[in-house]
């Protein structure tokens, strides 16, 4: 998908591609006003009011600029990204079904640009994977773990695990921590409401060759295959792996693409 910081198209296509809400009048209006494209639309200084000035109500006129970014897939900044300082560690976490037991940790360290996974074998390895998922940490102290949930679930479940197995003194509880997706929605208006990691990931332009393969499993089958593995042995397959591996490096591709591409302020 490509992004743009423009689109030509007409302001009545804004009318095909509402779900409801856009009046054609409002459209009328804004077009007979001199706003005739979409992207003139969301180029507008002031769309509130200009739509006070129009009799155009305020949510009418959200959802017209909504819509409108979702037609030129636009990405318009609200205001700048709060980024932790220093050196991320983008992680990832592989729990059971029950989103409480850890069977994988996948870390990247920015400043070493290199991949990293802490793996149990299973459930009775969780507690040697946090300690050492720990020292990991204890030598990287101050460095923010950085990590795309939306609800804080992969910093929240990984110290729930460490306070069942113990571990109080674990490095999870005092490194800083930041959650990129909830970032991102104070930061961006973004012309897809589905905020899910490989959603956004694919929107931005990440390759997504590895979830076109026939082999590929989501987290949900991964959880059901180590399940399968912890409890009857059964071989596990590599490629969980390789599937943790890549959602972590779409964490470091979304900040980037989000800091290099042009985008307008919303003001």
């Amino acid at each position: 998908m490509t992004i743009k910081m423009a689109c030509e198209d007409s302001i009545f296509t804004l009318l095909e591609s509402d779900k409801g809400g856009i009046t054609r009048s409002a459209v009328q209006r804004l077009h007979d006003k001199g706003y005739t494209t979409i992207g003139s639309i969301i180029e507008a200084e002031n769309p509130i009011a200009i739509a006070r000035s129009l009799g155009i109500s305020h949510d009418m006129m959200v959802n017209i600029i909504h819509t409108a970014q979702y037609c030129s897939h636009l990405v318009i900044k609200r205001r700048d990204p709060r980024w932790l300082p220093g050196y991320p560690l983008w992680f990832d976490i592989e729990t059971d079904l029950k989103w409480s037991k850890i069977w994988l940790i996948g870390v990247v360290d920015a400043k070493e640009k290199k991949f990293y996974s802490f793996f149990a074998d299973s459930w009775n390895d969780e507690y040697y994977m946090l300690q050492r998922f720990d020292e990991f940490l204890s030598v990287r102290p101050g460095r923010p773990l950085m990590y795309y949930s939306c609800n804080g679930f992969d910093v929240r479940v990984t110290q729930n695990a460490c306070a069942r197995n113990g571990l109080m003194e674990h490095s999870i509880f005092t490194q800083p921590e930041q959650d990129i997706c909830y970032e991102l929605r104070k930061s961006y208006y973004l012309p897809t409401k589905n905020r899910k990691l490989k959603t956004m990931a694919r929107f931005l332009g990440y390759d997504m060759s590895l979830e076109a393969r026939d082999d590929y499993m989501d987290g949900k089958e991964c959880a059901e295959h180590y399940e399968r593995h912890a409890i009857f042995r059964e071989p596990l397959d590599p490629n969980v792996f390789a599937y943790n591996e890549n959602d972590v490096w779409m964490l470091p591709f979304i900040v980037s693409r989000l800091k290099n591409i042009a985008v307008r302020q919303n003001t």
